[in-house]
């Protein structure tokens, strides 16, 4: 009885911790929509067999294993397409992960490092976030720990039983097919097992690689045509130099009242209760390396040959940094330790839900919400005077949530192979006075500052994370707004001409002291082109450039895909601030048209504006 109520009392903390844990990630669990990242996951399974599955949709389509997108694809067809049920499994992987790290924590160092470690993972947004997408992050975190368990029993456990080395080799081999960093993290980790087995064990050591190889061989030539592609990234930018700051103030939810908590109760304790056991050193130096190099490769790789640096990368290995960081202190009286880990618990949990609003940022976004409020106000204008315009990577993501919804009005399809002119000239057969225009997923601003040139009153603007929604009203309603109203001009060239042998127009130039930019600006550049026959060979030219003169950005935009037939036409070009490598402190942005045929082009009005972005926009990874 008294050995009962002893293991009872030990594994009291750790209960309650998953039941938080649990708690936090599936609160109101059903209200989670889609992302842009699963449903680009989810229309690559729409194909009749696996062998199409895995050579058009992962092959050719995809920069991961095979693994999880044919997890998708059988879980679809044996449940049907519902955001809950193909959540759940992903969330309950993430969920487990936090007891797995708690395991390992725990026999690398003590259980105080365990459960601190445990604690944090429950309640920060990193973990929680990227437990609730139905994509391979959450997978790849559970297995990468389960490997790193058995691991651990193979190379520092006397008595390794057969089962361990059977598990090992399995749960490695699972976790090469998840993500291109869980299988650089089994290399990682076997070549960190050769500094420390020896002797018999060694021998079955390399057997078991060569286990994990033979399971492995279905997956080479996977990743062989992704890189032959070209690289297993590329679709991201260059991270800045000061990514890993980032990282930490995101890990740490942006709250100086979060870390300097956390920071604060570790020092204390490590210096009041220093674990001085010279046994865990070997443990501290694996798991700080393990993520150092993990970072150091990605970082490096991102800037010399392609980018695939983001948060989601360190996600396997940061577990590991948690346990180093908490691994300092031992032997603490049991109060201390239960208000230690209360207090870590209380600022993540407060700062996740009223400084990071997890709970409204993560259940409401752009593809679930802009069908919502297309439907409402479709309803409330007269349809005869109403235009839908949506805008994003694949719009089946709106259609998505218009089927859900039961209703689904008629609306343009704006995707990356569509422009502004066809745009036009649906919405001349409309002869509409209101436009309802969404756009989602890092969809080009190019367009909409186009057109609220034609229609310039704003009746509403609603943001979520990388998604906007505006009502657009040619003429002025009641409870209306003029778009100028958010805009800064920076500098204007009022009317000019470009004759028949010149290349170039009248350039604007701003120097650094007129660009005080910050993260959430947006720079357009725009000029309104009188009526002409045909669409010119031109080029609206965005160019940056330092105080040295070296290329910051250049970007331009084609007058053809502006040109509106019979009238005139504004062309424009812009920029996300916060998409620039870093921000210039000094330099000089020129803005010009670049005329690359013989047509005549009259500029009515060329100018550089500055706007924003709601702070929402970015908020599940930038501070709000």
């Amino acid at each position: 009885m008294q050995l009962k109520k002893k293991i009872t009392a030990e594994r009291l903390p750790i209960i309650i911790i998953m039941i938080l844990a649990a708690f936090l990630r599936f609160w109101n669990f059903g209200a989670i929509p889609f992302m842009h990242d699963e449903f680009s996951a989810i229309f690559r399974t729409f194909y009749h067999s696996v062998y199409d599955v895995v050579e058009i949709g992962v092959k050719q389509n995809d920069s991961h294993p095979a693994g999880v997108q044919l997890f998708i694809y059988f879980w679809i067809k044996l449940f049907g397409l519902h955001e809950p049920l193909l959540k759940f499994s992903f969330a309950l992987l993430g969920w487990g992960s936090v007891f797995v790290a708690w395991l390992i924590a725990r026999r690398w160092f003590n259980n105080n490092t365990a459960l601190f470690t445990a604690a944090f993972m429950a309640v920060t947004q990193y973990h929680i976030f990227y437990s609730q997408l139905a994509r391979p992050y959450a997978p790849g975190l559970f297995f990468t720990l389960v490997t790193a368990w058995y691991w651990t029993k193979v190379v520092f456990d006397e008595n390794t039983k057969l089962r361990h080395w059977v598990l090992f080799v399995l749960f490695t081999a699972i976790n090469s097919y998840i993500h291109a960093f869980t299988l650089f993290f089994n290399v990682l980790m076997a070549a960190t097992g050769l500094f420390f087995v020896r002797g018999v064990k060694l021998k079955y050591y390399l057997l078991a690689g060569l286990a994990i190889l033979v399971l492995y061989l279905p997956g080479i030539p996977v990743f062989i045509a992704q890189l032959g592609r070209g690289d297993i990234g590329g679709w991201l930018a260059k991270p800045k130099t000061g990514f890993l700051f980032d990282f930490f103030r995101y890990v740490f939810h942006f709250s100086r009242w979060f870390f300097l908590t956390v920071i604060t109760i570790v020092i204390y304790l490590s210096i009041k209760y220093f674990n001085k056991k010279p046994a865990i050193n070997k443990f501290r130096l694996i798991g700080l390396g393990w993520f150092v190099v993990t970072f150091a490769v990605a970082f490096a790789y991102s800037v010399f040959r392609s980018p695939i640096i983001q948060y989601s990368t360190l996600l396997f290995v940061f577990p590991f940094l948690l346990m180093v960081f908490f691994s300092f202190f031992d032997n603490l009286p049991k109060w201390t330790r239960n208000l230690s880990i209360t207090l870590i618990v209380f600022a993540g949990v407060f700062t996740l839900v009223f400084e990071r609003m997890h709970y409204t940022e993560m259940y409401k976004q752009g593809f679930d919400q802009i069908p919502l409020y297309v439907i409402q106000d479709v309803n409330k204008y007269s349809a005869d005077e109403v235009a839908v315009v949506l805008q994003a990577p694949d719009t089946r993501m709106f259609d998505y949530y218009f089927e859900k919804y039961g209703q689904k009005p008629p609306f343009f399809k704006l995707e990356n192979k569509n422009n502004l002119t066809e745009v036009n000239s649906y919405l001349r057969k409309q002869k509409a006075d209101i436009v309802l225009f969404g756009c989602a997923d890092y969809a080009p601003l190019e367009y909409l500052e186009a057109l609220q040139s034609a229609y310039p009153y704003v009746l509403k603007r609603r943001a979520w994370f990388n998604s906007e929604y505006r009502v657009l009203s040619k003429r002025r309603l009641s409870s209306c707004y003029k778009y100028q109203k958010e805009v800064i001009v920076l500098d204007s060239a009022g009317r000019f001409k470009i004759p028949e042998k010149n290349k170039y127009g009248v350039a604007i130039r701003l120097t650094d002291s007129l660009l005080r930019l910050k993260p959430n600006d947006v720079i357009y550049a725009k000029v309104t082109i009188d009526s002409m026959q045909s669409a010119p060979d031109a080029l609206l030219v965005f160019d940056w450039r330092d105080s040295k003169g070296k290329a910051v950005f250049w970007k331009a935009s084609k007058f053809k895909n502006f040109f509106n037939t019979g009238s005139s036409f504004t062309v424009a070009t812009s920029i996300r601030v916060r998409d620039l490598p870093d921000i210039p402190k000094s330099g000089q942005l020129k803005v010009y048209i670049w005329k690359r045929d013989a047509s005549v082009i009259n500029v009515d009005n060329m100018e550089v504006v500055k706007t924003h972005i709601y702070p929402v926009e970015m908020g599940l990874y930038e501070p709000l």
